[in-house]
C-alpha cells in the first residue's frame, strides 16, 4: 500500500490490481498456490505483511 502507484488507492482497489495483473509472469501455472498475509493499518495507512506461501501440484 505504502508503493508510489498506490498512493490514494483504496485497499480493495490494491487488492484488485494486485490480483488482477498477470500472476503468470510471477508464479508457476497449473498448481495451487496459497498465499498468506497480514494486514495492518497501524495510523491509517494499511499495508500487507507477508506470512506464508505454499503450493500443490
Amino acid at each position: 500500500m505504502k508503493k508510489e502507484e498506490n498512493k490514494g488507492l483504496t485497499f480493495w482497489q490494491v487488492q484488485n490490481s494486485l490480483v488482477l495483473k498477470n500472476p503468470g509472469t510471477i508464479l508457476e501455472l497449473g498448481c495451487e498456490w496459497t498465499i498468506e498475509f497480514a494486514v495492518n493499518d497501524p495510523e491509517g495507512d494499511i499495508y500487507f505483511t507477508y506470512m506464508s506461501c505454499s503450493r500443490s501440484p
